[in-house]
């Protein structure tokens, strides 16, 4: 959005374009048409104010419900087919929908309003409105409305930022208003400036040069940046952000800090996707898998459509790091993640690489309202050599439930070693228990990777100086299904949690089925090894057996079997170990009558741990084998 400062000397309209013009309102001193085609204009309780330059007497003041100006000019399409409207606005006040000009005689027809903050166009009640970018109370704006009865196109340009979509228009009033639309009691608080009707659909290139042209002589508050580098700042050695941080082009409240921690307001849906937001943010995306319209479980996917809201990867240029790369801090402003209500499962991968430990957090999330939640993760070392070469690409998806879970990321944050110096942080502390309520030692407690550490002899922890947003609480016990606690953390703020951790089901053939069904994969944990052996022991025989019934069960599943390891020993050393114990299992599944074209194997390693290796509890965590639905 543009902030313009005061200068007498700038000319209006500048940038103006006569070709097929029907009005010029440009309101120096008067409200003559200069154009000299509409004669009998008619304010009612408008003002001659300063226009945006600082000029006297140069711009239409709105205050009253009953101030507005008739303008009468037919603009229906049976006269008009195609039109082309710009003008400048400042709005005095942040009201959800104001009406700058409309012809509305009860469908809204074709009017140019700012609805939730956003400037927008109507285009009757089949169509309804297009809206476009964020705009500010006290700040002037320049918006462009096309219509084209012809083609069914409608254009909007805000400030810039170009949106498009295809309507047609009904019949309106044969005159219009600017400031009302007396048929649905809208009015305009603000000024409005240089009014300008074509009878002809002017391009984006001729949009932008007139936009260009007349806000090149008034200074303009910078705006935020789609992409930011930098490898000097005070938060990390290299600091790199994709987005915009403008809350998906509904702005910030006043003083509002989406780093510390506090939800951001609630807001509309659907909205329109800003063709200049960098890819994968701010827009509504649905899982791939939902194809089934009784899938669309929220507004989102039930607001929105193919392929608009299809799943885009986050793709993330930057210069090679010439530093070693220590640790590696992730930060998303993530919008409506809803897994827990409605049994959604996200997977999220880093080029190409699935990053369990960060699907466990965001598959714990239940936002609603909608709103949005800074939320931080640290990258284990086993993946921070994905950002060496200075190009990752972010994907989250659900590809397998089918189900409809929309959801918006506002910005991507990475800090490349980062001095632990975030804008706001807070404390958590805890206790763990099992379901008799006994205190658990020695269980593994982790916030988003970024620290982790074991419980004491009292089942006690304390994790300080956490990020404030959307903070996670994740611990594990072998022995014990894992649990994920997700609450706000805001700035200053101690929390304390309590976690209960329930002992693990046995890995029979129900259980492996139904989290095969609802996540397509299943971590395994009751196939064991000896130390450096590849076949596996005897007391593996019931898991194996209730993976056999589950292939046997449904004859077209097919699967892919994977090794993982700790950090223990050389890397070399543990991918081949784990592709060959891989392969053992997919042998004795082959012996006991499964086809082999079912079946893929490959080894990790220690590549893909789900836990950190600096203890003996994260390393067993890590040592399993992972059946994955392909």
């Amino acid at each position: 959005m543009f902030i313009f400062s005061l200068n007498i000397f700038a000319q209006k309209t500048s940038g103006k374009n006569n070709e097929g013009l029907l009005l010029d309102l440009s309101f120096n001193n008067s409200f003559i048409d200069n154009s000299n085609t509409v004669p009998g204009i008619k304010p009612n309780n408008v003002k001659l104010i300063k226009d945006r330059y600082g000029k006297e007497n140069s711009a239409a003041g709105f205050k009253e419900a009953d101030s507005y100006i008739n303008i009468p000019l037919n603009i229906n399409p049976d006269k008009q087919p195609v039109i082309t409207i710009i003008l400048w606005a400042k709005i005095d006040d942040m009201r959800n929908k104001m009406a700058i000009l409309s012809q509305d005689n009860g469908d809204y027809d074709r009017s140019v309003y700012v609805v939730d903050r956003r400037g927008a166009m109507f285009c009757g009640k089949d169509e309804r409105v297009l809206t476009g970018s964020q705009v500010a109370a006290g700040s002037w704006f320049f918006i462009a409305a096309v219509y084209n009865q012809s083609t069914a196109d409608i254009l909007l340009f805000v400030n810039g930022n170009v949106f498009k979509r295809k309507a047609k228009t009904g019949q309106g009033l044969n005159y219009f208003y600017i400031g009302a639309n007396p048929s649905f009691g809208d009015s305009f608080s603000g000024a409005i400036d240089d009014v300008r009707i074509y009878d002809r659909a002017l391009n984006k290139t001729e949009i932008q040069k007139v936009f260009e042209e007349e806000s090149k002589d008034v200074k303009t508050e910078p705006g935020v940046l789609q992409y930011f580098y930098s490898d000097k700042g005070k938060d990390a050695d290299i600091k790199i952000r994709v987005g915009d941080i403008d809350n998906l082009g509904f702005g910030w409240a006043v003083n509002f800090d989406p780093f510390c921690g506090n939800n951001t307001p609630s807001h509309p849906y659907p909205w329109q996707p800003n063709e200049n937001d960098y890819a994968g943010t701010d827009r509504i995306i649905v899982g791939s898998g939902c194809v089934k319209e009784d899938m669309k479980l929220d507004g989102y996917s039930k607001y929105t459509n193919r392929p608009e809201n299809n799943p885009v990867p986050i793709k993330i240029s930057f210069p090679k790091p010439a530093i070693k790369i220590n640790s590696v801090v992730l930060q998303m402003l993530i919008d409506d993640f809803q897994a827990p209500k409605f049994g959604s499962s996200f997977q999220f991968s880093i080029d190409g690489k699935r990053i369990s430990y960060i699907e466990k957090i965001l598959n714990s999330v239940n936002q609603t309202g909608p709103v949005g939640k800074l939320v931080t993760f640290g990258i284990l070392p086993e993946d921070i050599n994905l950002f060496e070469d200075g190009r990752i690409e972010i994907m989250i998806d659900d590809p397998f439930t089918g189900i409809g879970d929309g959801f918006a990321l506002d910005f991507v944050q990475i800090l490349i070693n980062p001095h632990q110096e975030y804008t706001c942080t807070g404390n958590i502390k805890g206790i763990v228990k099992n379901e008799q309520g006994n205190l658990l030692d020695s269980v593994l407690v982790s916030n988003s990777a970024l620290q982790e550490l074991l419980t004491n002899k009292n089942g006690e922890f304390a994790l300080n100086s956490v990020p404030s947003g959307l903070a996670n609480v994740t611990a594990q016990k072998s022995g014990y299904e894992s649990k994920s606690l997700m609450f706000d953390l805001k700035r200053d703020e101690t929390k304390d949690v309590v976690i209960i951790l329930k002992k693990k089901s046995k890995e029979d053939k129900d259980f492996i089925n139904n989290e095969l069904k609802k996540n397509g994969t299943i971590n395994l944990y009751g196939i064991h090894f000896e130390t450096n052996k590849t076949q596996p022991m005897p007391n593996s025989k019931s898991t194996l057996e209730a993976l056999l019934n589950v292939l046997k069960s449904d004859p077209k599943l097919k699967i892919i079997i994977v090794g993982h390891t700790d950090s223990d020993g050389s890397s070399g050393f543990n991918q081949k170990l784990s592709e060959q114990r891989a392969k053992a299992i997919r042998s004795w599944l082959i012996k006991n009558d499964i086809a082999k074209n079912r079946m893929l194997f490959k080894g990790m390693g220690e590549t893909s741990p789900i836990a950190g290796n600096k203890t003996a509890n994260g390393k067993a965590l890590n040592r399993r084998v992972e059946i994955i639905v392909r």
